[in-house]
């Protein structure tokens, strides 16, 4: 059984006077004799006994009835009040995190795609841009500093065209048919036309298949191999680039005059076609 929850104070009073009365009532009727202590026997002390009783058992009564109140409130169900008619269960809080079993390797990628793996719709163009030549020897339009020449007529036609142009409308077409080793086509110079200090590269535009060596020979008939250089493309155009660099030590570079070109140099039996055009000394 619980025990009643009460108010100690409005005990205690009521206890005193239950009893105190209690005592005025035994006093009164005679049946306890108190020497030291002087009360008078009579009706009047009884009745005062009575009532002090019956106040200090009011007094009882009213605190069992506060403390029985109090634990009725307080063991009343949360569905009794109107304002709250659902009780919610209290869910306890679980503080273990649940491993996270991991999902099998794929083929896909699980990543950021990368700018690769979409291409744009406007594909980016890197531009490289074109160097400026240092001198144009020849371009077969207005440029005009070289005089073609070669000591083997019979080896070797040419002549300007329209047939094929890298830049322009025209190019320098020269057929051969070697009967020998080193056979060659001569480039003249006007003089003073371009000083070869300034660059370090020849270019020349080269249209067909075909390997050219190209030498260098100055006013003084010194002459230097610069390198062979291969076109390789039958039916399109190929830069060739000669760079000098060290032929100074050789040959006077400000006083170049003419360029030779061997077509396939070493060879006694070749014979074929190509398109010249561009030529230029670049840094």
């Amino acid at each position: 059984m619980p025990d009643i929850p009460s108010d100690p104070t409005l005990g205690f009073i009521a206890v005193i006077f239950l009893l105190l009365g209690g005592f005025l009532v035994l006093a009164g009727i005679g049946i306890i004799d108190v020497d030291r202590i002087r009360v008078t026997k009579g009706t009047r002390t009884w009745v005062a006994g009575i009532l002090l009783v019956l106040l200090g058992a009011g007094l009882f009564l009213g605190d069992i009835l506060v403390g029985a109140m109090a634990q009725s409130t307080s063991l009343a169900p949360l569905t009794a009040s109107p304002a709250n008619t659902t009780m919610v269960p209290t869910v306890p809080i679980n503080t273990h995190t649940p491993s996270v079993t991991p999902a099998p390797p794929t083929d896909t990628p699980t990543g950021t795609p990368t700018l690769t793996a979409t291409p744009s719709s406007t594909p980016t163009e890197t531009v490289t841009p074109t160097p400026t030549p240092s001198c144009i020897l020849e371009d077969f339009e207005a440029t005009r500093q070289i005089l073609w020449f070669s000591p083997d007529a019979g080896v070797f036609s040419y002549r300007e065209t329209s047939e094929q142009a890298h830049s322009g409308n025209r190019s320098f077409k020269v057929n051969y048919n070697k009967t020998g080793d080193f056979q060659f086509l001569g480039a003249e110079l006007s003089p003073g036309s371009c000083d070869f200090t300034i660059g370090r590269t020849v270019h020349i535009w080269v249209y067909g298949e075909v390997t050219l060596l190209l030498k260098l020979e100055d006013l003084d008939s010194n002459q230097v191999d610069i390198s062979d250089q291969r076109a390789s493309s039958p039916s399109g155009w190929t830069l060739l680039i000669y760079n000098y660099s060290g032929a100074e030590n050789v040959i006077d570079l400000g006083r170049i005059k003419t360029m030779l070109l061997f077509p396939a140099p070493g060879s006694a039996s070749e014979s074929g076609e190509f398109f010249i055009d561009d030529v230029a000394v670049f840094p």
